[in-house]
């Protein structure tokens, strides 16, 4: 080989090189970004969790309060209303069917079991008894 032959290849290798290192550096800008995006993503998940375990920790001390443990048969009977309301509302009843109490829950009486009757008639007493003491 020529010595300019060997120079001119010199330089085109010397060019490549340059080329690399460029696109080597612009890769490692772009990782570094990266990075540093990894660290804010991570410091917010830390964050969601953090705020997760405390509202967790605050519904828990809600479900140990003795005032959740109490009110839970009545949220049991409002879940059961709310079944029963649902299910009415399903079977599109008629309105000379259905009975309209006060607090405009639709239920045909009828088609509910000797036990749902009885509660639903309990339920009714109790309310009534409440707006009589007011």
């Amino acid at each position: 080989m020529e010595p300019d032959e060997i120079r001119n290849e010199l330089n085109r290798l010397s060019d490549q090189l340059s080329e690399r290192d460029a696109e080597l550096e612009a890769v490692h800008s772009e990782l570094n970004i990266t990075y540093a995006k990894l660290d804010a993503l991570q410091a917010e998940l830390n964050n969601i969790r953090t705020q997760f375990n405390a509202v967790q920790a605050e519904l828990q001390h809600v479900y140990a309060s003795r005032s959740y443990r109490i009110t839970a048969p009545m949220r049991a009977v409002i879940g059961w209303m709310r079944v029963w309301r649902d299910r009415m509302n399903s079977r599109n009843l008629h309105s000379d069917s259905a009975m309209i109490n006060n607090n405009g829950l639709s239920l045909d009486v009828n088609n509910l079991s000797q036990k749902e009757q009885k509660i639903y008639a309990d339920l009714l007493k109790a309310v009534e008894q409440k707006k009589a003491r007011r």
